[in-house]
């Protein structure tokens, strides 16, 4: 399933966007959610779904991860995985508290579906009471 992936042609100028929201800004909004947030994300949908233990432990070594851990790119052979190990590469290895906001929040949810082995399409996450995602 693994294939080449090669970023389309740019529609923008890139130096005429703003700089990324970091998640290294003591105080910001990007900082909190990558220390509050989303663990408590990940807790929830422990607490919320019925996973078997693999998938628990699973959760949980992400948001062991993500508070104290280097990021790891993705290990399943899926559809999208080259354009994660393309876009994804200059993250590996860092802190997930040395990233661009938007880019570790959508690698976070990526990962989710990783550490889940949610196929795309068959079921919902809980991840918020009275809520599906």
């Amino acid at each position: 399933m693994m294939s080449e992936f090669e970023l389309p042609p740019l529609l923008i100028d890139p130096t005429t966007l703003p700089p990324p929201i970091l998640t290294s800004e003591p105080g910001s909004f990007a900082e909190e959610t990558l220390q509050v947030r989303i663990p408590h994300i990940v807790e929830e949908t422990i607490a919320l779904n019925r996973f078997p233990p693999e998938l628990n432990r699973a959760l949980e070594n992400l948001r062991t991860e993500i508070l104290s851990g280097a990021i790891r790119g993705l290990r399943e052979d899926a559809a999208d995985r080259p354009f994660w190990d393309h876009v994804g590469s200059p993250w590996i290895g860092h802190t997930w508290l040395n990233l661009p906001w938007y880019g570790a929040e959508a690698f976070f949810y990526r990962r989710v579906l990783e550490a889940t082995r949610f196929p795309a399409g068959t079921a919902r996450l809980r991840s918020f009471p009275g809520k599906e995602t």
